[in-house]
């Protein structure tokens, strides 16, 4: 019988269509066929629409302040920063000369790696499953995501690392495919490297890439021909800014990656495990995360069985960050997003699943949930409808926080040191405000303003305007410092509600027996 697209022998809910993914073989020539008009054309139709839906977010609503941050990376350019590689401040720095210093200019490659990610997981499922309506499926489970609609506007080194990770994925099937041609090594090996410029997170990318040569013995002669080791050395070649980097500041960053994502945290397992696995239900949607949990195991059993080597790499893509950051959740706070990049490999094969054992009941309870939750996180996004307040709020509230900061600055003289409490209030003051570097830091030297000499210029100047947003304020102390304080309070609220307080502090007159700040 001919099922919305693809064609499936016998009954759709007979063993052989269900267990089509699970006994790790391809089922073109029988149940599926390729091609299907209809099914094209509704990714086309789909794709438009999200992307319009995308671009629409990136216009309307703010930065959020770790966008702003990366702006300043943009504008600072250096080998690489304290707490990420270079590329995300790269892409934005690539757009500045033709957008100036706006939105757009910031997350124009987000929309762009969206709709790259978007084509690139359609095309794989052509090239594995050989039908369209697993593509459709597999790019509607991933932007009916929370996590995917926030990857497909917001300006993150998540957004690069995106793009390189999807387009290694579908060199490595070409490879796989046919690993006799030099160009695919080198385009895996590209990727790799700007994968690697883009997110320390890629090396999870290599332990998918060796075993899916060491595990099948016909593939290990692999490692021992040249084009094998032009894609290691392109890759190597990704780190070395990285590298050189660290070794100019004392192994800065790679210090503070260990530290931040691997040291034990203070609390209980049950605390941070809990945390980990309801920001993975929450953000990826209660059954999609389900499904990527049992399909990545079972798959990579089953397809080397099989022999099926491209579904054993889809899959195998997706365990080392699961299990290292399932790990790392168990005794310290990892944040929800860190390994989810790695999850695109598995759309695929959820999608697989879905159409080759369809009934409308797995397709809602596979669908619906996280279709639910990423309507209430893009209405609530627009609008703050909840009753809580999370990091939507983020989103807003910043164009008129710069408003403010301009007018202060213009009745300051303009060339006032402006120092915002928390890096993510000095960049984005900087950027609503439009203020140049030089005239910008941030009170305690966080993140890589430590590197941009923040301290040097606070204790320097002898009159600053301090900025803060109401959260463990310094200001009272640090105007202590000062002969003269002018203290103002702000409230910014959207739709009533309040979005954040703005306390602008102008010192004047640095005291000359109170020492140099901190």
């Amino acid at each position: 019988m001919r099922a919305n697209g693809c064609l499936i022998a016998g009954k759709c809910r007979s063993w052989k269509c269900l267990s089509s993914l699970d006994n790790g073989k391809n089922v073109n020539d029988n149940n599926l066929v390729s091609g299907n008009n209809i099914w094209v054309k509704r990714f086309w139709i789909f794709f438009v629409l999200t992307m319009t839906v995308k671009v629409v977010l990136a216009l309307f609503l703010d930065l959020v302040p770790d966008e702003a941050y990366y702006w300043e990376f943009a504008r600072r350019p250096a080998l690489s920063y304290f707490d990420h590689p270079p590329m995300v401040g790269y892409m934005i720095a690539l757009l500045r000369p033709f957008l100036g210093d706006s939105v757009l200019a910031v997350r124009g490659f987000a929309l762009v790696s969206n709709a790259m990610v978007t084509l690139i997981l359609f095309f794989i499922c052509q090239r594995v499953f050989s039908c369209a309506k697993t593509g459709f499926f597999s790019v509607l489970l991933f932007h009916l995501t929370p996590s995917g609609l926030a990857v497909g506007f917001l300006m993150t080194p998540d957004t690069p690392l995106a793009l390189f990770w999807a387009l290694c994925l579908i060199t490595f099937l070409s490879i796989i495919k046919n690993p006799e041609p030099v160009l695919p090594w080198v385009f895996m090996g590209v990727f790799l490297g700007l994968g690697a410029l883009s997110k320390y997170n890629m090396i999870l990318m290599v332990p998918a890439v060796a075993a899916s040569i060491l595990i099948f013995p016909e593939r290990r002669k692999l490692v021992f021909t040249a084009r094998y080791w032009i894609m290691v050395l392109l890759a190597f070649a990704g780190t070395i800014p990285i590298l050189l980097w660290n070794m100019q500041n004392e192994w800065a960053s790679l210090k503070f990656q260990f530290e931040h994502g691997l040291q034990p945290g203070n609390y209980s397992l049950w605390r941070y495990f809990g945390e980990f696995l309801g920001g993975q239900l929450i953000t990826m949607g209660p059954a999609v995360f389900v499904l990527l949990c049992c399909l990545s195991v079972s798959q990579v059993i089953k397809s080397f069985k099989a022999k099926n080597e491209e579904v054993f790499f889809l899959a195998v893509t997706i365990l080392p960050a699961l299990l290292l950051f399932a790990y790392s959740g168990s005794k310290t706070k990892v944040e929800a997003n860190w390994p989810q990049i790695a999850y695109i490999g598995g759309f695929p094969l959820i999608a697989h699943w879905l159409v080759t054992g369809w009934t409308k009941k797995r397709a809602l309870w596979t669908i619906l949930p996280g279709a639910i939750l990423t309507v209430v996180a893009l209405l609530h996004s627009l609008t703050l409808i909840l009753p809580v307040r999370d990091v939507s709020y983020r989103l807003h509230g910043w164009q008129e926080a710069g408003a403010l900061i301009r007018q202060v600055d213009q009745e300051t003289g303009g060339n006032l040191l402006f120092v915002g409490q928390g890096y993510g209030l000095a960049a984005s003051m900087a950027f609503y405000a439009s203020l140049a570097p030089e005239r910008t830091a941030e009170a305690n030297s966080g993140k890589n303003y430590r590197f941009w000499d923040s301290q040097r210029k606070i204790n320097e100047a002898t009159t600053i305007v301090y900025v803060d947003e109401d959260d463990r304020s310094e200001a009272r102390r640090r105007g202590e410092e000062f002969e003269q304080t002018d203290y103002r309070r702000h409230e910014i609220y959207l739709r009533n509600k309040l979005v954040r307080t703005l306390n602008i502090s102008i010192f004047r007159n640095r005291k000359t027996n109170t020492g140099q700040g901190n």
